[in-house]
Order: structure tokens, then C-alpha cells, then sequence
């Protein structure tokens, strides 16, 4: 009944009307106190959050004892104990960063048998999992469970999770565990493929799994050279044994370019070459090949070879960025062979297809002032 209805003259209807109060008013204190109560809950989370905000910085920093005391505070103020293990693993990776592998792993050691068999399950981010592998090998303490968990995963979201290992890979502080634990999981991926009724499938991911840590490495990285050359006898394996005319064109594309980083600038043209002959008008190998033409000084074929990528790219669908790429490069080839304004056209139809593409940016300006040098000379 409405409130309204009530007449406060009645001692019955005054009686109902102070019930009626009385449970109104109830309600709307617990619901207040919902209110208030959710207002802490996400104030405190907000404060939480902010708080862990602050942990990386202070790390890079420098301040590691103080970016560790912050994160031990909120381990310890983690009522569920859902995120232990993300804090744990926080700690130890701020000692690892900082050159206290021992530390580090000391700190691992903390958490429980059951703990740390969850670290080998799928709800486990494949970067922690990493982590945890490196430590282990960094402190002479393999254990494979983790491992055998990164190859599992490897197959079951190759692209991702491989992106992912390498960058954490190439975080190791030290060359031969990098390397010892690429080479865990290729024998983890070489023996489930052994199982497997198509061992065919697993080739490439080996391949793929080196092609990603050596094309993340950096120029200074000193173990760079090491893992573009693993890289190409794994590749060699896949196109030798392989029938598959995908695969093999897979690995001949990444073949070449690891031949092309590590400055055999005829090989990976020959390798590029190769491609071809499997797919003749694939445009990114167009491309490629066109480019490392142009850097060996064949002007005139890699001006060929950059317009026949860039006439086959346009029934390929592909991504405007991609696009813009391959006329920087044809605008390169065109400004090798002296046709600045053939040059022109290309880079600024590169740039409207990709105003952020930094490399037309900058072979624009030199063909700029290759046409101001040219009316220079004309006066």
C-alpha cells in the first residue's frame, strides 16, 4: 500500500504508517551502508591499484629495497590470497632485474608446492611462467614442468604465446640460459610432435619460436648473431623435410631474413629468389627482395622488382600500414635510379596511406633536397 493512503489520524492506520516508517527507514540504512560499504571496497582497490602503480618506477629508480617493501605490504594485505603468487613473482622479478638472481629465486622458493605446480596451468600469464623458467635455469635448478607448460601452450596459441616467450626470453640477464631454455622447449615441442600423427605441424613451431627471440633482440644484444643462426638451421629443416609448399614458403621468407641481419646480402636474395618460385606474385616478398636489391646496389631490378610488389599488393587486401611500406620502398627505388619525381609520388602516396610511417618521412626529405639540389644546379 502507498504511503499516501495512510490517515494519521487512525490509531490503526497510525500503527501501519509506523511499521510502514520503520521498514522504510531499515531499507534505506541498508542500503546506505551497501553504499558506503561499496565506496570503501572501491576506494581501497583504487588505493590499491595506485600503490602498485608505483612499485615499477620506484624500481627503475633504482629503489629496489623500497619497491619491494611496497609490494610486500600489499602481499601482505591481500585478505583472499588470490594475487600471492602475482606478488611473490613481482618481488622476485625486481630482485631479478636488478642482478639479485639468487635473491630472486630465494623468493620464489617461498611459495608452496601447491602454488607452485598452479604456475604450470594455463590461467598462469606465459610471461610469469618465463620468469620462473629463468630463474630456474639461472640458478642451475631445472625443473620442467614449466617448460613442458610453455611448449603446450606454444601449440595451443602459437602466435601470441610466442611473441610473449621471446620478449621474456630476451630479458634473461645471462646468454646461456636464454639459450638453454629455447632449447628445453624445442625438445618439448620435437617430443610432443613425436606423439603427434602429423609431426609436420610442429616443425615450424620450433622454427618460429627462434625466428621470434632473434628478431627481438636488439642490435646490441650479443647474443643476436647466435640466434639468427639457430634460427636458419631450424628453418633449413622445416623446407628441406617439409612438402608442404606454406611451409616451405615460411620458412624461406624468414630464412632470407635472418640471412639478410646477419649481412649475407646474396644469400638472402637467393633464399628470396626461392619464394618465388613457389609464389610468384607474393607481395611482402616483393618487397623484400626489391629492398635488399636496392641495399646491394642492383638499382634497376629492385626498381622492377618494388613496382611488381606494389601491382600485385593491390588485390592482396592488405592493411594500409603495409601498404605505405611498400611505397617507400619503390619511392627509394625510384630516387636510387635518379627519378626524383617518380620518387615524389611514391612517398607521398606512402605518407596519405601512413602519415605516421617515420621511414617515408624521412627518404621524402632526401628526395626533397635531391630536387632542390637539381634546380640548384640548373640556375
Amino acid at each position: 500500500t502507498s504511503i499516501e493512503h495512510f490517515n494519521a489520524n487512525s490509531a490503526f492506520d497510525a500503527e501501519g504508517l509506523t511499521i510502514l516508517t520503520e521498514q522504510i527507514e531499515s531499507r534505506k540504512k541498508k542500503r546506505n551502508d551497501i553504499e558506503k560499504d561499496t565506496m570503501i571496497a572501491v576506494r581501497a582497490k583504487n588505493l590499491e591499484a595506485e600503490k602498485r602503480s608505483l612499485v615499477y618506477p620506484l624500481s627503475q629508480l633504482g629503489e629496489i629495497d623500497a619497491a619491494i617493501d611496497l609490494q610486500q605490504r600489499l602481499a601482505d594485505t591481500d585478505e583472499s590470497g588470490s594475487d600471492r603468487i602475482t606478488d611473490v613473482i613481482a618481488i622476485a622479478e625486481i630482485l631479478r632485474d636488478a642482478g639479485r638472481t639468487q635473491d630472486a629465486y630465494a623468493t620464489l622458493d617461498t611459495l608452496s608446492e601447491e602454488d607452485r605446480g598452479r604456475l604450470t596451468t594455463s590461467d598462469v600469464p606465459i610471461g610469469t611462467q618465463a620468469l620462473v623458467a629463468l630463474l630456474e635455469l639461472e640458478t642451475d635448478q631445472q625443473q620442467t614442468p614449466v617448460t613442458s607448460a610453455f611448449a603446450r601452450r606454444v601449440i595451443d596459441q602459437p602466435r601470441a604465446t610466442l611473441d610473449t616467450l621471446a620478449l621474456a626470453v630476451n630479458r634473461a640477464t645471462g646468454s646461456g640460459p636464454r639459450l638453454q631454455l629455447l632449447n628445453l622447449v624445442s625438445d618439448e615441442l620435437t617430443r610432443m610432435s613425436e606423439s603427434s600423427p602429423d609431426a609436420t605441424e610442429y616443425r615450424p613451431f620450433v622454427a618460429e619460436l627462434w625466428f621470434s627471440a632473434a628478431t627481438q633482440a636488439g642490435e646490441s644484444d650479443p647474443l643476436r648473431r647466435e640466434l639468427l643462426t639457430q634460427t636458419i638451421s631450424r628453418l633449413n629443416a622445416v623446407a628441406q623435410i617439409d612438402d608442404d609448399p606454406e611451409r616451405r614458403v615460411f620458412a624461406y621468407q624468414r630464412k632470407a631474413y635472418c640471412e639478410i641481419e646477419l649481412g649475407s646480402l646474396d644469400t638472402g636474395i637467393r633464399t628470396y629468389r626461392q619464394v618465388l618460385e613457389l609464389e610468384p606474385n607474393d607481395p611482402a616478398t616483393l618487397n623484400n627482395l626489391a629492398d635488399a636489391l636496392k641495399r646491394r646496389g642492383q638499382y634497376p631490378e629492385a626498381l622492377q622488382t618494388a613496382e611488381r610488389a606494389v601491382a600485385t599488393s593491390a588485390s592482396s587486401q592488405l592493411p594500409d600500414s603495409v601498404l605505405s611500406i611498400f611505397y617507400n620502398n619503390l619511392g627509394g627505388c625510384h630516387l636510387a635510379v635518379g627519378d626524383t619525381d617518380s620518387a615524389l609520388v611514391a612517398l607521398r602516396t606512402s605518407l596519405d596511406l601512413d602519415p605516421s610511417n617515420a621511414g617515408a618521412r624521412v627518404t621524402l626529405a632526401e628526395a626533397q633536397l635531391e630536387r632542390l639540389r637539381a634546380v640548384r644546379d640548373q640556375l
